[in-house]
């Protein structure tokens, strides 16, 4: 992704048209919503750091189709994977965007604790229930293999938005960056055949495991939320064995007690 870097320039009239496309020509959005990808790696010189090459994607993708959108603020999401004493994810995307394509950082809102996307995804919501009739419309940009995930979270969690995968919009720079993604992103690429794994094991725990994603909405701020999301019946089945109406709590007993409930991961 170094050429990516690099080469970056304004877009062309053409190159914005294929990118509105990619949003079924809708060019307005309150918010942006960026997903970083860990780890945070060393950099080249002593004491620098940088996201990995799908961290990279994302980030030039958000910028790509800020230049080719009405966009309101942008959301960066991604905690400090590298370590706690190295820069966040969120913080690497905004000086790689705000210096490659001049964007200002009072556009910027940082989203700096989240370990993985379900806390990305809460963490996110948190933020937009803080004003939420100033986030109607949202966009998320994540890599297509991530997405499906994303889409499942937001959907428990009853988020809405238009999804876009960032090597859609990364690929019409050229047709060398189409070719080098290509190449990226290809189940026979070590790196990336593991991100598939990691991606269909987290989806089955999704699915299949509540006990996986549910004492991460404990965090939740928004109360009235959290009790939607309990009443659905998927949630309900799982709480029944519970000799009490969980959702009947006071609230603050009420995000103490999903919290406590013992977090498994899928295998």
């Amino acid at each position: 992704m170094k050429t990516v870097i690099s080469t970056m320039r304004t877009l062309s009239s053409e190159q914005v048209t294929q990118i509105r496309q990619l949003t079924n020509a809708q060019d307005n959005f309150d918010g942006l919503v960026a997903f970083g990808y860990g780890p945070v790696q060393r950099g080249s010189c002593p004491g620098s750091y940088r996201l990995n090459l799908y961290g990279r994607i994302n980030a030039i993708a958000t910028g790509m189709l800020y230049q080719s959108l009405n966009i309101g603020r942008i959301i960066l999401t991604g905690g400090k994977t590298g370590g706690a004493d190295k820069p966040s994810e969120a913080a690497l995307m905004s000086h790689l965007i705000q210096t490659k394509f001049g964007i200002p950082d009072s556009m910027f809102i940082l989203e700096e604790e989240a370990m993985d996307t379900i806390f990305n995804l809460i963490y996110i919501t948190n933020i937009i229930d803080q004003s939420p009739h100033l986030y109607q419309n949202l966009l998320f940009v994540a890599l297509s293999c991530h997405l499906p995930r994303i889409r499942e979270i937001c959907a428990l969690i009853r988020l809405r938005g238009c999804f876009v995968a960032a090597e859609s919009v990364v690929e019409r720079l050229s047709k060398g960056h189409k070719h080098l993604l290509l190449k990226l992103l290809h189940p026979e690429n070590d790196s990336y055949a593991s991100m598939l794994e990691s991606q269909e094991r987290g989806m089955r725990g999704i699915r299949q495991m509540p006990e996986y994603w549910l004492p991460p909405l404990g965090t939740l701020k928004n109360t009235q939320r959290l009790r939607a999301i309990l009443a659905t019946p998927k949630v309900q089945a799982f709480l029944d064995h519970y000799p009490f109406d969980i959702v009947a709590l006071p609230a603050a007993q009420l995000h103490k007690t999903i919290s406590e409930i013992p977090r498994q991961f899928p295998n």
